[in-house]
């Protein structure tokens, strides 16, 4: 019984490194994007394109209720 009590501590242990490596790797990427000032252009292209099908969602679902 003990054995098989330390067999899955040790399989969750070597889970939850995996899972803190793996959201480790994905907070650096995420951070480095975040830096990268060359994408900013691309940032403005997508809000502004955002606000804009928004207002057209917006505008559709005001022509539907009425």
């Amino acid at each position: 019984m003990l054995k098989k009590i330390a067999c899955h501590a040790f399989q969750a242990f070597g889970i939850y490194m995996v899972y803190i490596n793996i959201l480790n790797w994905m907070t650096n990427r995420m951070f480095e994007l975040i830096r990268d000032t060359s994408l900013l252009p691309y940032f403005f292209i997508l809000s502004a394109y955002n606000l804009f099908l928004r207002r057209e969602e917006a505008m559709s679902q005001r022509g539907l209720s009425s």
